[in-house]
């Protein structure tokens, strides 16, 4: 009698938090209804399946039928369901509490409309640090997935890679099942009888006789071509006849009751590592490029298999170097956490009118937090990422919903305008956090005094929520010219311009600089004005020393900033210059173009989100250059060109005499466009 297989099938289904609704509809119709459907014609064989948090409340408001097929495969003891955070954060990214919280919430969720109480969690993209045992174990969960190459850089061999093992941190156990890569390339691209060969190849080659298959449920219908070979070809029934058909021998699981009845190989533990693709993502450009060469290089000669244990690459969180916006709304979210449980611990909710209400008020500030943790905006690969400004406007949606709803609880005296120094992005240096009733306004002093983050509570919408073009290592499959930013765009990016500047020259970043104010360090001057701050630096601008001075101004009440200008010659000679401030705003997509020639004032609509920018300077420009800024990123069907944000350049021809001062100044405000 032949020995019995054990096949462990793991599939995880995801959307991002406020995903367009017609991406929801029709992946849905390609790929999560046919799939349950197609499943529940093999009753005998075992799935444990993973819905994030944004899918699931969509298909609760969508497509109910889905939840109840769900809740029937579930009930008849087919399916497992696993839990995960809910809005499928990145658990070691997070703070305990947020963490535990998440997991509360999936699984309360489970509860009520499955009535399933989850062993297991899905780890969204298979992220991995060494509290990840202590996180799970304390929310109740006994095991999650992990890639087989987790286990490859903990130091396991091939023949190693199979079954389940235990690991800890401070005690606290949970199990590690490693998915196999093989199959995880193989189903369903190749024809499903290469994963039963492969199975009789596992036992003949390791004497193994337990492999898990998990990966992203998406491939069954939603990747490019996969809904024609998945169902209308057949592939996804074929794979099921097959299993059914060699069922004597290979047993299909629900993990709980596998890890019922099996053993652990032994104690394991794993470095900080995701999987192997997400490792190289997270790396600087050249560096990727140099890893690539060495993967060439070791294949050359039959050695890359022997040396992977080896190339360990990046980890996740250097997206957070990589991308300064990653880590600006990472950093941003996990200040407003931590906020929310100071209120929480400060007996705000006593004082609140009606103890529910307020009560209230923190349940819904939770959720926003928790929407605004999503992982899909924190990183770049084949997907887009953090390059999707939408799906980058959602979190920050969900953040400034949040911020207002602690501002509520902590009844904030209104009007108001607070000013806050504190080094929020963790990078050695104090920012300027400035706080109205209508606006959150952000202020980087050690990358130039440049606006990062203008957020109006009244939409909620940050207009700042930009992102800069920067070398990524598939660009030089492009068959065009890619251009690059050496700064990060924000609001009042200092230039110093030479005579022969232009529009070409700036769009494609090939211009000079005449000064070393733009991404220079500012200080917070001592004297500030009553509804503002003064930041200032002593630089160079064509040989000469000069100080500028920002002075900016907040409206209390209003949307509006104002910065004026002040320039001090230092030097014994007059000077001549060009300055332009650069104003980079995410509005809806404009593709215009333009050199105005001499104005002292812009209007310009976003439609969509129903605003108006006007820019009023106190000197005419000459002239006001504007442009889009697109970036070039990498998706599952190739490269495409996105939409970042609208660039606004004022050049004001200025001079000013020796020991003497010059000034210029640009206001913005913020209107419903009318």
């Amino acid at each position: 009698m032949e020995k019995e297989f054990n096949f462990l099938m793991a599939i995880h289904f995801h959307q991002p938090v406020d995903n367009f609704g017609f991406v929801f509809e029709e992946i849905s119709d390609k790929c999560y209804e046919p799939f349950l459907y197609a499943i529940q014609d093999f009753p005998s064989i075992k799935f444990n399946l993973h819905y994030s948090g944004p899918l699931l409340e969509w298909l609760r408001d969508n497509r109910p039928n889905v939840l109840d097929l769900i809740a029937r495969l579930v009930e008849s003891g087919q399916v497992e369901i696993i839990s995960g955070g809910f809005y499928e954060p990145i658990l070691s990214s997070i703070s305990y509490q947020d963490a535990a919280g998440q997991i509360a919430m999936m699984t309360g969720f489970l509860k009520a409309n499955f009535k399933s109480l989850p062993q297991g969690a899905w780890l969204a993209e298979r992220i991995w640090e060494p509290q990840i045992p202590e996180i799970l174990s304390q929310a109740g969960i006994k095991y999650t997935i992990v890639d087989d190459q987790h286990l490859i850089y903990a130091g396991c061999k091939e023949g190693q890679l199979y079954g389940h093992y235990m690991t800890e941190y401070n005690g606290k156990t949970i199990n590690i099942i490693p998915s196999d890569k093989p199959l995880r390339y193989a189903i369903p691209f190749r024809q499903p009888q290469a994963s039963i060969d492969y199975f009789r190849k596992i036992m003949k080659d390791y004497g193994k006789y337990t492999v898990c298959y998990g990966d992203d449920g998406e491939k069954f219908g939603a990747w490019p071509g996969t809904y024609n070979a998945v169902y209308e070809k057949g592939w996804l029934k074929k794979f099921l006849q097959l299993l059914e058909k060699n069922s004597s021998w290979v047993k299909t699981w629900k993990i709980s009751d596998y890890l019922g009845q099996a053993r652990p190989n032994g104690i394991i533990y794993i470095p900080n590592v995701s999987y192997e693709e997400m490792n190289e993502w997270s790396l600087p450009s050249d560096a990727a490029q140099s890893l690539e060469a060495l993967k060439q290089h070791l294949k050359k000669y039959n050695l890359l298999n022997k040396y992977s244990l080896f190339l360990r690459t990046g980890t996740w969180k250097n997206f957070m170097i990589k991308y300064p916006e990653v880590n600006h709304i990472h950093k941003r979210v996990a200040l407003a956490s931590r906020r929310l449980y100071a209120v929480e611990s400060s007996g705000a909710l006593e004082a609140q009118p009606a103890k529910n209400a307020g009560s209230d008020l923190l349940t819904r500030a939770k959720r926003e937090i928790y929407k605004a943790q999503c992982n899909c905006v924190y990183w770049h690969g084949v997907f887009g990422g953090l390059y999707l400004y939408h799906l980058r406007a959602s979190l920050f949606k969900h953040l400034i919903e949040a911020e207002k709803l602690l501002d509520a609880l902590e009844s904030k005296k209104e009007p108001r305008l607070e000013i806050d120094e504190v080094d929020f992005n963790c990078d050695g240096e104090n920012e300027l956090i400035v706080s109205t009733s209508k606006n959150t306004i952000i202020i980087d002093n050690a990358q130039g005094g440049i606006v990062t983050e203008w957020s109006l509570k009244t939409k909620p919408l940050n207009i700042v929520n930009t992102l800069s073009r920067r070398r990524e290592p598939y660009h030089k499959k492009a068959k065009k010219k890619v251009f690059y930013d050496n700064y990060r765009r924000g609001l009042f990016i200092d230039h110093f311009l030479s005579p022969d500047i232009s529009l070409k020259s700036l769009k494609h970043n090939q211009y000079r600089e005449c000064g070393d104010f733009a991404q220079a360090r500012y200080q917070v001057s001592d004297t500030r004005p009553a509804d503002g701050i003064s930041v200032f630096r002593q630089g160079i601008v064509d040989g000469r020393q000069i100080v500028l001075r920002k002075v900016f101004t907040f409206g209390k009440e209003k949307e509006t900033v104002r910065v004026n200008y002040q320039f001090d010659n230092l030097s014994s000679k007059s000077l001549e210059f060009l300055f332009a401030p650069e104003l980079n705003f995410s509005i809806t997509q404009d593709d215009r173009e333009t050199s105005i020639p001499n104005t002292e004032s812009i209007k310009f609509h976003d439609k969509i989100e129903g605003i108006r920018v006007d820019l009023d300077f106190s000197q005419p420009a000459f002239p006001v250059f504007r442009y889009p800024v697109y970036t070039l990123s990498q998706t599952q069907e190739g490269l495409e060109d996105n939409y970042q944000a609208t660039c606004i350049i004022p050049v004001f021809r200025l001079s000013v005499g020796k020991d003497s001062s010059t000034g210029v100044g640009v206001g913005i405000s913020i209107k419903d466009n009318l």
